[in-house]
């Protein structure tokens, strides 16, 4: 392992601001500035430095299991179930994130990062002991998004995001056409772009930490084929809430692929709305719909099943109200439909029931 060399794409991870450390020309002791009358010693491309020496620190410290992982990434080699276990294991961890941190003045404190000292007293940039969490996720939430990029494109692609869209602000890329960024760090002006990728960052997360903590694994062969099909699901609710509001700035993942205790707080003709919108929209799939119906009917029944106290009151004024509009809505259909077909073989009385 000392003899290999491991290289990264430092591009993978965003960037939004530099910053040089260095002396001024006259001599005297620098800091930091954007300005040209000094010897830079230092530069950062913040915060994707911070990422890249979070790494290297690992690999220095002899970090085995990341370093493994990380060495595999590098070099292009396929990762087995547990080995993309591992990677969102490291992810998966209660942190404040970046900007969350205390900074005190120090512009370098929020990206998990100070100012040290080395052996021959020149300045280098170290890390914050409390941020070495953060930067771990955030390090490694980078890479399984690069690993994940061409499925979760190839899923998002299915879907006309673009017909539904009208550019209002530019993003970096100077491009009209709708763009997608699934990372954490704001990418674009335009609210409802920013919106929108923000959703599917949350689907994406979810279908993570349904592999991480949920047993729905269990029906899939491998964890590429679980990603596949769970995101797609999330991505056409998100699709079918998105071609169905006029307002594109309100879009927001509802998480009802996912356990319902998510829904805390969620108000009940909301998401009764919301359900309306996608099952009476033309443009979602059917098979769509019905996986969605389902799958609302199968999380009432493991909620029901193991129905704590502080459950009741979600259930009651939630859950049943959305599965009941659910079912009865499917037999308001299916009666409807029979008093069409009653009516066209003359039998009016009995049409008249059905009605």
């Amino acid at each position: 392992m000392s003899n290999k060399k491991i290289e990264i794409n430092g591009a993978i991870y965003p960037y939004i601001m530099s910053i040089y450390l260095g002396k001024k020309c006259d001599g005297k002791e620098g800091g930091f500035t954007l300005q040209s009358d000094f010897v830079p010693e230092l530069s950062l491309n913040l915060p994707r430095d911070a990422f890249l020496i979070y790494l290297q620190n690992e690999v220095k410290n002899n970090n085995k299991k990341e370093m493994d992982l990380l060495e595999k990434y590098a070099y292009g080699v396929k990762l087995t179930d547990a080995e993309y276990m591992n990677i969102i294991s490291l992810i998966m961890t209660p942190v404040n994130r970046n900007w969350s941190l205390n900074n005190d003045g120090d512009i370098l404190s929020p990206f998990g990062l100070c100012l040290k000292n080395d052996e021959n007293g020149k300045a280098t940039v170290g890390i914050k002991e409390e941020a070495k969490e953060m930067l771990r996720a955030e390090a490694w939430e980078g890479i399984l998004l690069d690993l994940m990029k061409e499925s979760a494109e190839t899923v998002i692609s299915l879907f006309d995001f673009q017909h539904y869209y009208v550019r209002q602000k530019a993003n970096p890329s100077g491009k009209a056409e709708l763009q997608f960024y699934l990372g954490a760090w704001k990418f674009t002006a335009d609210e409802a772009e920013q919106k929108l990728s923000t959703a599917l960052r949350s689907a994406f997360m979810y279908t993570l930490v349904g592999y991480y903590c949920g047993d729905r694994k269990n029906q899939y062969s491998c964890f590429q084929r679980y990603f596949e099909d769970e995101y797609y699901k999330r991505v056409s609710l998100i699709y079918g809430i998105w071609s169905s509001i006029s307002d594109k700035k309100t879009i927001k993942y509802v998480p009802l692929y996912d356990s319902f205790h998510n829904l805390q707080g969620a108000n009940k003709s909301d998401l009764i709305k919301i359900l309306k919108a996608i099952l009476d929209n033309p443009y979602v799939d059917l098979d769509d719909k019905e996986a969605l119906k389902n799958q609302l009917i199968e999380s009432a029944g493991i909620l029901h099943s193991n129905n704590s106290s502080n459950d009741i009151q979600l259930e009651q004024n939630l859950i049943k109200p959305t599965v009941n509009f659910i079912i009865l809505r499917d037999k308001a259909k299916e009666r409807l439909n029979a008093a069409k077909v009653l009516e066209q073989s003359g039998k009016y009385n009995d049409c008249a029931n059905r009605c």
